[in-house]
Parts: C-alpha cells; structure tokens; sequence
C-alpha cells in the first residue's frame, strides 16, 4: 500500500496510507475533516547510486530477453577466463570444474562468492559502472 501526501485547502498537508485503487479519491482531513485532493509528488529515484540503477535496469531487461550462452560457446569462455586467472580458478570440490555463471560487460566474474567477494572490497560498483577491479 502507498502512502500518498493529500493537502487540505483549509488548514495543512498530510500523508495517509491508502490502497492504489483509491489513489484518485480524495482523504478526509485530519484536523478539520474537509475533503482533501491528493498531491502530486515525485518518487525518490535519486537515492539509488547510478551503478546499481544501471545494473538494476540490466535485471530488468534481462528477465524477459535473458543473454544466452549457447553450449558451444563455453569451451571460449572456460579458455578465456583460465587465461585471465589461472586454470585453479576453475576446480572445485571432488575435482570438478564450473563454468563461471556471473558475467560483467561480457567478462566472466565467476560464481556467487566471487560476485560477494567483489561486493566486499568495494569493486562491484566500479565493474558495473564501467571501470575495472
């Protein structure tokens, strides 16, 4: 439910929670009990900082046309990141190997640790926003 600001004509501004379907109908005032209209306001966007709109925006995008990575093209990809880091990057427990699932502007970061790992010394934001880690 949404908390919409309504302002009294005769006597203040005031915040009510109501549910959408009675956005458009006005509140009753608090304090003098006349019919208020409700206020247009803007929404809070600026809080979020622009690498995590941007990789907010990405998600979004690709919910409904997710990047497919055919069959095919991961034998490149495995070679590719064992190159950049190493061919132990990819071994893990009972001596199997993954194929990293997290890619950033087509550079595969890894799995989920490694993603939080990024998070955790504060390169996350400089991948998302075009830099480098």
């Amino acid at each position: 439910m949404p908390l919409y600001i309504y302002v009294c004509r005769n006597c203040c501004e005031f915040s009510q929670w109501r549910p959408m379907c009675e956005a458009r109908q006005p509140a009753t005032c608090p304090n003098c009990g006349s019919a208020a209209p409700r206020a247009v306001s803007a929404p809070h966007l600026a809080v979020m900082d622009t690498g995590k709109r941007r990789a907010r925006a990405i998600e979004e995008r690709s919910a409904d046309e997710p990047g497919v990575v055919r069959r095919e093209h991961v034998p490149d990809l495995v070679e590719r990141d064992r190159r950049a880091h190493g061919p132990r990057r990819f071994e893990r427990a009972h001596g199997r190997y993954t194929v990293p699932q997290i890619f950033i502007a087509d550079a595969p970061i890894g799995g989920s640790d490694e993603l939080h790992a990024l998070e955790r010394a504060g390169k996350l934001d400089t991948l998302l926003t075009g830099g480098t880690a």
